[in-house]
């Protein structure tokens, strides 16, 4: 691990692969895909050499200080993924009754609906027997009016 001493941002490049690092950043060289571990020492010895007192070298495993900082972060992610999971169970669950409301609904719609229907011919059925029934009031009326011989 290189941990960059210098004063502001700073872009490098190494196997065609930019990497921007902030002062005391740590700067991975796995992260260059050098392609084995073996050659993580190598790598480091390059940048050191590239870039003279830019960089610290210090060990990425063992060392208690970077151990303890990765515990407390992998920590601090379990929690966070915790919390996540908890909201994401939560939404589940609020997506399953939404769900369940509409598929109710949508069944109450369409009784409705078919209800309508039929009410609908029922009252064409009952405008017809209106009709019906007014015309042969009218015919009972025009029969009543005409004298009889």
């Amino acid at each position: 691990m290189l941990i960059f001493k210098g004063a502001e941002e700073k872009k490098f490049r190494y196997n065609s692969i930019d990497k921007t690092i902030q002062p005391g950043e740590m700067l991975d060289v796995r992260d260059f895909d050098i392609g084995s571990n073996a050659a993580v020492k190598g790598v480091e010895k390059f940048f050191t050499q590239k870039y003279p007192g830019m960089f610290e070298i210090t060990m990425a495993v063992g060392n208690p200080k970077l151990d303890a900082e990765y515990k407390n972060k992998v920590d601090a992610l379990e929690k966070e993924i915790s919390r996540l999971m908890g909201l994401l169970d939560e939404a589940k669950k609020i997506c399953e009754e939404y769900k369940l409301k509409h598929e109710s609904s949508a069944g109450e719609i369409e009784s409705v609906r078919r209800e309508v229907a039929s009410m609908k011919k029922e009252v064409t059925r009952l405008t017809k027997d209106n009709d019906d029934l007014e015309d042969e009031i009218k015919k009972l009326r025009g029969a009543s009016r005409k004298p009889k011989a």
